[in-house]
């Protein structure tokens, strides 16, 4: 994982932008999406195989969801009668080969997976065509309590966005037992128009500064015989806008808590009157609930 990352600028994405925007349509050449990976997750990298892993730790408080911006909903049920682990796989993309970041992330190698720990769900996807990592926190090592892998640069990513090209926008699609529902949209500027979809495993509300090293606690114990963990309980993550894919606001990197806030005035700004736009405008108290409820990678065999 150490190796060169063309990608490690962060520079917007070397693949192709839909040139028409507007409603779900098959597309004539390939289009672009996203998947923004809100709060907690482990990122599973296995060599010779072209997908990721993506488990979901189960943590007190959190809540699982996947959709369009603004519109994502309960993700993750096992379905009826059914005690495993829920497991779904986005098809419709093309694979790609890009790396993480050494510079913004946390990257395990051939740490092997804990069997016993608790996974709300499983997300398959591609590997992607480019990785992006907006919101990271700092958390140098005296915050730590253990010793991080080889090659730590003192970050660690709150929200990663993965970069896909697709062929056919009426293939795209989230596989499972239960399925979920997804209806692809396209949004964005005329000429840079995506698909994004949104997934997130983090709170929708604030817990107090001591969530952030519970839920870390719960992502390092998806792995055996990996004793880290975070003891600086108020650290906080902060948007790089530089480092969001051409074409995407920053309102869709925001984390749920601080975007929940927002929407609980919407009603009283609609009754008075005010200009909805307003409720992205930069706000100390709601900017302040930005979590640090960190990802991580392992690359293993």
């Amino acid at each position: 994982m150490n190796g060169h990352n063309p990608l490690a600028t962060q520079s917007a994405p070397a693949i192709p932008n839909p040139d028409t925007p507007g409603p779900r349509t098959k597309q004539a050449d390939a289009g672009v999406m996203h998947i923004f990976f809100h709060g907690t997750f482990l990122f599973v990298i296995r060599r010779g195989e072209k997908r990721i892993e993506v488990l979901m730790p189960k943590v007190e408080d959190h809540v699982f969801r996947a959709g369009n911006w603004l519109g994502e909903t309960q993700f993750g049920h096992a379905a009826h009668g059914g005690g495993g682990i829920p497991t779904y796989e986005i098809e419709g993309l093309e694979p790609g080969a890009a790396l993480p970041d050494p510079k913004h992330n946390l990257i395990f190698a051939d740490a092997p997976l804990n069997a016993k720990a608790g996974v709300h769900a499983n997300l398959i996807v591609p590997m992607p065509a480019a990785i992006f990592t907006p919101r990271r926190a700092h958390v140098p090592e005296g915050d730590l309590d253990g010793k991080p892998p080889a090659g730590y640069q003192e970050h660690m990513a709150t929200l990663q966005i993965l970069s896909y090209r697709f062929k056919d926008d009426a293939k795209l699609r989230i596989k499972g037992n239960p399925g979920h529902a997804w209806e692809p949209a396209f949004s964005g500027p005329e000429g840079k128009s995506t698909v994004n979809l949104h997934v997130f495993a983090s709170p929708d509300q604030d817990h107090g500064n001591s969530h952030t090293t519970t839920a870390f606690d719960r992502l390092m114990n998806l792995m055996s015989g990996v004793d880290l963990k975070i003891t600086n309980r108020r650290s906080r993550s902060f948007l790089f806008p530089e480092s969001l894919p051409d074409g995407i606001p920053p309102e869709e990197s925001e984390d749920l808590t601080p975007r929940m806030a927002r929407l609980g005035q919407m009603g009283r700004m609609r009754k008075s009157g005010r200009d909805l736009n307003l409720l992205w405008f930069p706000s100390e108290a709601l900017d302040d609930k930005t979590s640090a409820c960190t990802d991580c990678w392992n690359e293993c065999s």
